[in-house]
């Protein structure tokens, strides 16, 4: 079956922006690109985050605004405005080739079925292309995974919305992309849920587009927490699914940093399909495997820590439901903001500092010890939680009346057994091998509740950021609190960690502690410490 009389007419271009037009240049060379295409007649629809005067030159096309976060909830707005019955969603960045629309109307015109869509192919725009991030994305399959060659059906996960099209009513049918992702997995979320509608996507790499997006390893970062956290809400809402980058980071091989394998592997040229020598693609095959996992090795940290943040976010969610209904009030558990909002970064800082604070105390205190985990009433038991699943006997104190609820619930829900205990600090009883004083806004306990610590347990471990003031919640505070019992000091970014030995009847060594701090400040924290996020 085929539709003859389908033409670019029947197809809205559909492109969402970022926030004040400030991707503005980048999207002029898109908007170029549309406007050279060998067929004409499609109509292009603008979503932008932005009620700002657009910029000149826009010619023919209609602008929508959705302020929202994320692509996901711009690319909606646009295909509901759209007149056409077929929807082409392309990226900002992404710049089309001059027959892009026509290989689109095309396959459609092939394959009117209102299940098909289209997939077109996308490289690294010419300036970008030599830069060592976006070839590692390339080769390893981390950002697109085409086939190699045109096929009837690419499989739901590669449902790409910077290059496909489909029937806005099937689209719509659906409800269109989940507005609760903010950038990563929205897109494989629609695909799947397409999927259960009989999606068929096909591959036509002659659509080609070029992606003019050139990655710094901040950048990179930042996308990898991105992709944790929508991985994660992939996991909730599809129990079945099977989180493919969790799977990749866990069971990766070792890749210490400072070995080259990175600049190892482009000394040796890509195998293209079974040419060149069999020596020369075994070697470049193993230098890829070396290299990604160097690479996910140093991302390890930054997906975990999305990952992590929204499962803390979607259990106070669940909490506050069960236990309070859908409002929060004094004395509540506050709601977590979303990681994709700027304001969030302290908390990324934060969770990934936690993470090296963890390494550190492991290696001072063994598996099975007594640890007292003493209030962080940001994120309640969070640190605590993950020592349990590491075989330390783990309580908890110096916790608000509604964090210690919701630290029970959480221990409950998990079929953990530990205490935790009401009140201060001073009120619990027994001794502990070690007490880990660790908040996530770097407040230092006070002196009482230090002297309560320092009676109750052979090492006290505090982190203090560089914010702190006051008392002893200042690192020179705990520096002269611990005085020549200092075991252990790192500067951890603007974080403090400081350990020591209260009263311990060893003898003191003044020197050994100044030792200890002079070099606490230059040399680098242990690697951060990351299980299974799954806990």
């Amino acid at each position: 079956m085929s539709d003859p009389h389908l033409s670019a007419a029947d197809v809205s271009v559909v492109i969402p922006s970022g926030p004040g037009w400030e991707r503005w240049e980048m999207l002029q060379m898109t908007l170029r690109g549309l406007a050279r295409q060998s067929v004409s007649g499609f109509e292009t629809v603008l979503a932008v985050d932005s009620r700002d005067e657009p910029p000149a030159g826009l010619g023919d096309v209609r602008v929508v605004v959705k302020p929202d976060r994320g692509p996901g909830p711009r690319r909606n707005a646009g295909a509901r405005a759209a007149t056409r019955p077929i929807v082409l969603l392309l990226g900002d960045d992404t710049i089309p080739g001059p027959d892009l629309v026509a290989h689109h109307v095309g396959e459609h015109a092939r394959h009117p079925e209102a299940e098909v869509a289209v997939l077109g192919h996308i490289d690294w725009h010419p300036d970008v292309r030599r830069g060592r991030l976006e070839r590692w994305l390339d080769w390893s399959r981390t950002q697109f995974d085409y086939p190699a060659e045109a096929v009837d059906d690419a499989g739901f996960g590669r449902f790409y919305s910077s290059n496909i099209s489909l029937k806005r009513s099937f689209f719509l049918d659906v409800g269109g992309f989940d507005e609760e992702f903010g950038f990563g997995y929205e897109d494989t979320d629609l695909g799947l849920r397409l999927h259960h509608k009989g999606l068929r996507i096909r591959y036509q790499p002659a659509a080609r587009a070029e992606h003019l997006h050139h990655y710094t390893w901040d950048a990179l970062r930042r996308r990898f927490s991105l992709v944790g956290e929508g991985e994660y809400l992939m996991t909730k809402k599809h129990p079945g699914f099977e989180p493919f980058f969790l799977e990749r980071i866990l069971n990766r091989r070792r890749a210490p940093w400072w070995l080259p394998w990175p600049w190892l592997v482009e000394l040796v040229p890509e195998a293209q399909g079974d040419e060149g020598p069999g020596r020369t693609r075994r070697l470049r095959r193993e230098l890829e495997a070396r290299a990604d996992a160097w690479y996910y090795a140093r991302l390890t940290g930054d997906f975990v820590t999305g990952w992590v943040l929204a499962a803390e976010a979607d259990e106070r969610r669940q909490y506050r439901h069960q236990t309070h209904g859908e409002s929060t009030g004094p004395g509540e558990i506050a709601p977590a903001t979303s990681l994709g909002a700027p304001s969030d970064a302290d908390r990324v800082d934060a969770e990934r500092w936690a993470a090296r604070g963890l390494a550190e105390m492991r290696s001072l205190v063994p598996k099975g010890a007594r640890v007292l985990d003493v209030g962080d009433e940001v994120r309640p038991g969070s640190n605590g939680l993950r020592l349990l699943s590491d075989g330390y006997d783990v309580s908890f104190a110096g916790l608000s009346e509604g964090a210690s609820s919701y630290l029970r619930w959480r221990l409950e829900r998990r079929g953990l057994a530990s205490s935790v205990h009401d009140g201060p600090v001073q009120s619990v009883p027994g001794t502990f091998d070690a007490a880990y004083a660790c908040a996530e806004d770097g407040s230092a306990p006070d002196g009482p509740t230090l002297d309560a610590l320092e009676a109750r347990a052979s090492l006290v471990i505090v982190r203090v950021t560089e914010r702190a003031h006051g008392g002893t919640a200042t690192v020179e505070g705990l520096f002269e609190r611990a005085g020549s019992g200092l075991v252990r000091y790192r500067r951890l970014g603007g974080h403090h960690l400081v350990a020591y030995r209260p009263g311990s009847g060893r003898p003191r060594n003044p020197v050994a502690a100044a030792v200890r701090r002079f070099r606490g400040r230059a040399l680098p924290a242990k690697r951060a410490w990351y299980p299974d996020p799954r806990w």
